[in-house]
């Protein structure tokens, strides 16, 4: 079962969230280009829940990455197919989730895992878990999934669109949103392929409510 933040408990957000939300249409899921089209829902489990989209990057089903180097997923901010990654402590402006809450931006790239081109047509399929951590307490964790677009055998696989988003229960105030300017945290991202291997990779970053 999802859980929302409804629009009364934010009615006193006011100018805070007015900036966010016109900075928000700026961030990685407006600019991020897809070729498959698909988005999902997060699904909250044991009491935290976010939601999120997941897109495939703009290779998606072209050429495929394989299981030949060790797997590995590094955290950032990608347009279409060109992948930043997330520096330590990075200042990231915290957005609207797609379907309710707040959370911080991000995109995977992956290596060594199945992306790309499948042998039936369609592009791999990866299971995605992010947690984002502030003062050593998970605040949030979805499960999600999606096409997982191949960037070039000798780049590796590309998941974007996603939002490490705060539990509701947690973020449901103008007072908790605005306490997050400037609070430092931890996302922590799990990604298994059809084949059941797993790359794992977590990035410390600053958080900026409103820009």
């Amino acid at each position: 079962m999802a859980f929302f933040l409804r629009a009364p408990r934010l009615a006193t957000i006011g100018l805070a969230l007015a900036v966010l939300l016109v900075h928000g249409c700026s961030g990685d899921d407006g600019d991020t280009k897809t070729s498959a089209g698909t988005e999902s829902a997060g699904e909250s489990t044991g009491g935290t829940s976010t939601s999120a989209s997941i897109t495939s990057g703009e290779t998606a089903g072209m050429g495929r990455c394989g299981h030949d180097t060790a797997p590995s997923a590094v955290l950032g901010r990608s347009i279409g197919d060109d992948f930043t990654p997330y520096a330590p402590g990075e200042e990231v402006e915290l957005l609207v989730a797609p379907q309710g809450g707040y959370g911080v931006p991000v995109s995977v790239r992956t290596e060594g895992l199945l992306a790309g081109a499948a042998p039936d047509g369609s592009t791999y399929w990866a299971d995605v878990e992010l947690f984002i951590e502030r003062d050593g307490m998970v605040q949030g964790q979805f499960y999600d999934g999606g096409p997982i677009g191949c960037l070039g055998p000798d780049v590796g696989g590309l998941l974007s669109g996603l939002v490490a988003g705060f539990d509701p229960g947690i973020v449901s105030t103008n007072e908790d949103l605005l306490a997050l300017d400037g609070a430092q945290v931890t996302v922590r991202v799990s990604v298994t392929d059809t084949e059941g291997v797993v790359a794992e990779g977590e990035q410390l970053l600053t958080v900026r409510v409103g820009g």
